[in-house]
């Protein structure tokens, strides 16, 4: 999984048809992914649906947080995760992974939908596993 700025990506809840269709013609999503869920902190699970990465499932950041200076982090974040400290350090040293302007907010959860399954637990499920 790729490394986020808002730590691990929890899902509440995964959308209708209706509520997919709703979404289609959001302005800040990339073009080719529409949204399917919805989770914590602004964040949304989008899948892409054309495209060399069509298929592939991301944790989309609405807060837009891959933007923010790192003292905006230790501003908001008293008690921050190890897993955003290790995004910052990252993106300090020039280590995360290239991607293109479009997609600075969203981050890979799996590569294919069937992957993104397996990967999803119930609440509580304290497995390890995203």
């Amino acid at each position: 999984m790729e490394p986020t700025p808002f730590g691990e990506h929890i899902i509440c809840g995964i959308h209708s048809a209706d509520g997919v269709y709703r979404l289609l013609d959001s302005m800040i999503t990339p073009r080719n992914m529409i949204t399917i869920g919805s989770g914590h902190f602004g964040s949304f699970t989008c899948l892409s649906i054309a495209g060399i990465d069509r298929g592939a499932v991301y944790a989309f950041d609405s807060e837009f947080r891959s933007r923010w200076p790192d003292s905006r982090f230790h501003e908001r974040f008293n008690a921050m995760a190890d897993s955003i400290k290790e995004y910052l350090k990252m993106r300090a040293d020039g280590k995360l992974p290239d991607k293109h302007d479009s997609y600075d907010s969203v981050f890979l959860l799996a590569e294919d939908f069937d992957s993104f399954l397996t990967r999803c637990h119930p609440p509580g499920d304290d497995d390890g596993e995203p």
